[in-house]
């Protein structure tokens, strides 16, 4: 009996697990979301995805124009529920900081943007974007080579905008496209001719920190230029 009595309470708290997580659709009321999308050459990009979500659940969506325009009207959610307006991102409940790469766009020659809105007193009814840029795709290999008859070890790290950028929508706009590998890769002599490769955005600039045989940390900065960039690094 006590057994049963286990199971009918597992089950109930498992839908109840479940459906507190739906987000909470308001009846009256609709939001209208525009904007117009761009490439780093302010050139118009058509067919790039828009969409409202919450919690997974989709609320409204379209695509981009030939003129790069989008415009349409949304469901919305209970101020307690977050609202994302996501745009050349594929739709998933959860996105982690390391996991924004370019397996998360769309349309993975571009860029993507995260528009969010945790506020408990949500009130907009149009979300006007303005002029949202995604910049291209740029690949940075990085060559290393270690010089014949030298002893010496190296250790790096790397930091660069990733693929995808939130926004805050309750500030004004700033953009938070910072990626970190926060910890150390470590060369040493039998490390000759490695190669690593990293996928960020055009027109942004990776920052290549190392020590040298423990010395103080260095910083060199490799511009992105091109959509294929190598940079050769000898210790």
């Amino acid at each position: 009996m006590k057994r049963k009595y286990l199971s009918l309470f597992l089950l109930f708290a498992i839908v109840f697990l479940f459906q507190s997580c739906d987000p909470q659709i308001m009846d009256d009321r609709r939001i209208l979301v525009k904007g117009n999308i761009v490439d780093s050459a302010n050139n118009p990009i058509q067919n790039i995805s828009v969409r409202t979500q919450s919690y997974g659940t989709i609320l409204g969506e379209t695509v981009s124009d030939a003129n790069g325009q989008f415009q349409f009207t949304s469901l919305d959610v209970e101020d307690y529920n977050g609202l994302n307006i996501i745009v050349n991102m594929k739709t998933s409940s959860y996105y982690y900081e390391g996991d924004y790469d370019f397996d998360l766009t769309e349309n993975a020659n571009y860029s993507a943007k995260q528009y969010f809105s945790n506020s408990q007193n949500r009130e907009a009814v149009t979300y006007n974007l303005g002029k949202i840029q995604l910049n291209e795709a740029a690949r940075l290999d990085i060559l290393f080579h270690n010089i014949p008859g030298d002893n010496n070890t190296v250790a790096y790290k790397l930091e660069y905008d990733s693929a995808i950028c939130q926004i805050d929508l309750n500030l004004n706009g700033s953009e938070d496209c910072y990626f970190d590998n926060d910890y150390y890769q470590q060369l040493d002599i039998n490390s000759s001719n490695f190669q690593t490769n990293l996928n960020s955005q055009l027109g942004t600039t990776v920052l290549f920190k190392y020590i040298l045989n423990n010395e103080p940390e260095q910083t060199i900065s490799i511009p992105l230029t091109n959509l294929e960039n190598t940079y050769v690094f000898e210790y």
